[in-house]
């Protein structure tokens, strides 16, 4: 009895330790599966490294390729990204970065002619922009002393009326005060996701390399979650930052309200901050993926979250498709989404059997791809000719003097009846009812008994005959 108890406990634990090899096992394919569903390039962030940065002088930029969480995502093919600098003057410089397949950042140097604050921006057709703001500094405080017009213009480009004097610095100084500039990026509609990132951004107007205390800078959100709160510019540095997101659409206005110590704000006092659906991805289906040569498939395009769920869209979004591979025809090319919506449809013909690959693309969304089957029509060929033979042979004994090449006419009258209602060229019958395997038999057995004058009703619908 007791080796039968010890060869139980045994078995029990052979297959506890199975049980928990296949739930590791389960779950590391859940988190792979996970992983690989979130890490699609979605956005692009760019980036300055360092601080204190000088005319003339290099800057390191990153330009980076995110997925809907703010991780690193690597890119599938060669992505091509256009880096403008947009300069205090109103000059734009353009700048080609190459991220390489299977590559998730590039990093460039970059030197500015100006000084002042300058505008970055990183574009791509396939991914949300990009952008940042940074200040470049004049080369000496000789220099900057020297042109004060031109960086404070620079630092303020949007409000051209601002200028501070010689006075009105000077001011500054012996009230021990400073002067402040804000900005946001990126400056476009922001994913309501909770997720997505405007970066508030806090300047300080001086002509000395650095602040000589922390300043602590209150704004005012009326809405979303803005962090840290106060946005602190720590001391030795001349720009402070902080981040807003929202898990609701809305317009969020960003206001300051002071500073400790003080300061004063040149420049816009508010900004707005719009945020939209969270649509991360572009999805497509086609039903059915099977099709015969005769069939048609309907394509249909939907625009996602990062858990593939529909969402809808605030503004029209037009869509256009694609074949990659393949032969057929696409119904309608180019769809809109109509605001309030989250998908579209049209419809596929082929033109010949195998594998059709379509891909659907809207602007600033990866790609999306789905692949059709095309196969030969059998069941509806052979009912079609096994129909054509029947009608063939019901006229044959119907003739006074019937002839054995009445019934292979009719093979050939039976398959251009069934071919006129499949094409539409004798659309008396809706395609559904005319896809019907019965109905090519019907349709034939008809096409047969009625010989040559098949010709002259297809002849006649298409124009060639009175």
């Amino acid at each position: 009895m007791s080796a039968l108890i010890a060869k139980l406990k045994a078995q029990m634990r052979r297959e506890h330790f199975f049980l928990v090899l296949l739930s590791l096992a389960a779950g590391s394919a859940l988190l792979a599966f996970g992983q690989s569903r979130g890490n699609k390039p979605v956005k692009m962030k760019v980036e300055a490294q360092g601080s204190n940065f000088r005319r003339d002088e290099p800057v390191e930029i990153d330009v980076m390729c995110l997925d809907s969480d703010n991780n690193a995502a690597e890119v599938t093919q060669e992505y091509v990204i256009t880096l403008l600098a947009h300069l205090p003057s109103g000059k734009v410089d353009t700048v080609k970065v190459t991220v390489p397949k299977g590559e998730a950042a590039q990093k460039l140097d970059m030197k500015f002619q100006e000084s002042g604050i300058i505008h970055m921006q990183a574009l791509h057709d396939r991914l949300l922009t990009g952008e940042t703001f940074i200040r470049v500094k004049a080369r000496s405080r000789e220099q900057d002393a020297a042109q004060p017009q031109q960086q404070l213009q620079g630092a303020v480009r949007e409000n051209e009326s601002f200028r501070l004097s010689a006075r009105e610095q000077a001011t500054l100084r012996s009230a021990n005060q400073y002067a402040l500039t804000l900005r946001y990026s990126p400056q476009r509609t922001l994913l309501a996701d909770g997720k997505d990132q405007a970066t508030i951004q806090a300047f300080v107007l001086s002509n000395d390399d650095s602040t000589a205390e922390e300043i602590r800078v209150r704004l005012f959100n009326s809405g979303g979650n803005l962090t840290p709160q106060p946005l602190v510019i720590p001391a030795g540095q001349d720009a402070g930052s902080a981040v807003l997101t929202s898990q609701a659409a809305q317009n969020i206005t960003v206001e300051y309200v002071s500073a400790s110590p003080a300061a004063v704000l040149q420049g816009d006092a508010k900004m707005q901050i719009v945020f939209g659906p969270p649509i991360t991805q572009l999805g497509v289906d086609a039903s059915p993926p099977a099709i015969t040569l005769v069939d048609k498939s309907d394509l249909i395009v939907r625009l996602l979250d990062s858990e593939g769920k529909p969402v809808a869209t605030d503004v029209p979004r037009k869509v256009s498709f694609t074949i990659e591979s393949g032969r057929g025809d696409i119904e309608t090319k180019e769809l809109t989404i109509a605001a309030g919506g989250f998908e579209a449809r049209t419809s596929f013909r082929p033109t010949w059997r195998g594998k059709v690959t379509i891909s659907a693309a809207t602007p600033n969304l990866q790609t999306a791809s789905v692949l059709v089957t095309v196969s030969l029509p059998v069941v509806v060929l052979t009912l079609s000719v096994i129909g054509a033979a029947i009608g063939g042979v019901i006229a044959y004994w119907r003739e006074q003097q019937p002839k054995w090449w009445r019934i292979v006419l009719g093979l050939v009258t039976g398959f251009v009846f069934y071919w006129a209602f499949v094409f539409g060229v004798l659309p008396l019958i809706s395609r559904e009812i005319v896809l019907n395997p019965l109905s090519a038999l019907a349709l034939s057995v008809i096409g047969g008994w009625l010989g040559t004058e098949v010709f002259s009703m297809v002849l006649k619908r298409l124009g060639l005959t009175s």
